[in-house]
């Protein structure tokens, strides 16, 4: 869980203040009147309740920093509440379309059964995402691999970045990302 504290001027608070949750951290920086400092956006970026919160917070006037990534403002927030929605549309539709494919197979879901059609609900749903972003990266893969010769992943990430490229979802890359598209499109 990132670590979220506020601040006061350019002096963080003592780690005993520090917190993990939004709602407290949020809270005791609309106190102070000071500023909310999100240690790590990261994988929270996902996270549809969290960016939410974060969202509202902002429209109360709170301000925030984050220290992963120092660029971001208010519209940053709004985008990832919007790509985090899309994000929980997909998850929702391929489960919607694994249990359509289940109910459609030999097996269906009989009674007792419902571990293994579980399991090979969520293969079929990996196997299909797969297919998808071998599909969506098959443009960008030479590029990538071009740019992975000489650089690091995050470097190769940021210059994606830079040049208008998205993933899937529409979140910038990052380095964790370029390296699973890399390793997948080898297997």
């Amino acid at each position: 869980m990132s670590i979220l504290y506020y601040r006061k001027g350019d002096k963080p608070l003592p780690i005993e203040k520090r917190f993990t949750d939004l709602e407290k951290a949020i809270a005791a920086a609309r106190k102070a009147g000071e500023i909310l400092v999100i240690q790590r956006l990261g994988g929270l970026r996902r996270s549809h309740e969290f960016v939410r919160k974060l969202a509202a917070a902002a429209d109360a006037g709170v301000e925030f920093v984050c220290h992963d990534d120092p660029d971001a403002t208010n519209q940053t927030i709004y985008d990832l509440v919007e790509s985090a929605e899309q994000f929980a549309r997909l998850v929702s539709e391929r489960t919607q379309e694994s249990v359509r494919g289940m109910n459609r197979s030999k097996l269906g879901f009989r009674k007792g059964h419902s571990a293994y059609n579980q399991k090979q609900a969520v293969r079929i749903s990996a196997r299909k995402r797969t297919e998808r972003a071998h599909v969506a990266y098959a443009t960008l893969l030479p590029l990538m691999r071009q740019l992975h010769q000489d650089n690091s992943l995050d470097r190769v990430a940021q210059l994606l970045n830079e040049s208008g490229h998205r993933t899937i979802i529409g979140t910038p890359f990052n380095g964790p990302t370029v390296c699973r598209i890399l390793q997948r499109s080898r297997s």
